[in-house]
């Protein structure tokens, strides 16, 4: 994992830039978005809700099915919904997506900045304790810590 980071942090970097404008143009145009977003919704709940229905039904025989013929009916309802009140539906959506595109970008560039050549190239000894790492997320530290304390100054 971390000779992955260590070659691919401009990615993660990219990804943060992208992300952050894509949730800044979401927050600033909701309008350019409405009636593309509102149907793309739509159609995928409609779509999800039926296949997890004719599935359930299919599956009447083993247990569980219940809840998967729940879920396909509260999406069919949820992608009805989106079509007869498209204007609040849009609106959640586009809040929803500009917020997590900010925050994930945010995240992504603060990451690819305190991974980006660690171990060898800086002649540091250790990525940042909060980048991922073999142990896993349970390992990493929140918040993360000062940037002098990144490559163990």
């Amino acid at each position: 994992m971390k000779d992955l980071l260590n070659r691919s942090w401009w990615m993660l970097a990219l990804r943060g830039i992208v992300a952050i404008l894509f949730g800044v143009l979401a927050l600033i145009w909701p309008g350019l978005t409405l009636l593309w977003l509102v149907i793309l919704f739509a159609v995928f709940a409609i779509v999800a809700g039926v296949v997890s229905i004719m599935a359930a039904l299919r599956a009447r025989q083993h247990g569980g099915w219940g809840i998967a013929l729940l879920f396909g009916i509260v999406s069919v309802v949820a992608g009805v919904l989106a079509i007869v009140f498209p204007g609040i539906t849009a609106l959640t959506l586009i809040l929803l997506i500009g917020a997590n595109a900010l925050v994930t970008g945010l995240l992504d560039i603060v990451m690819a900045v305190g991974c980006a050549g660690r171990c060898s190239v800086n002649g540091c000894w250790s990525p940042p304790a909060w980048c991922p790492s073999s142990s896993g997320p349970s390992s990493w530290s929140f918040p993360p810590p000062a940037p002098s304390r990144w490559c163990g100054s």
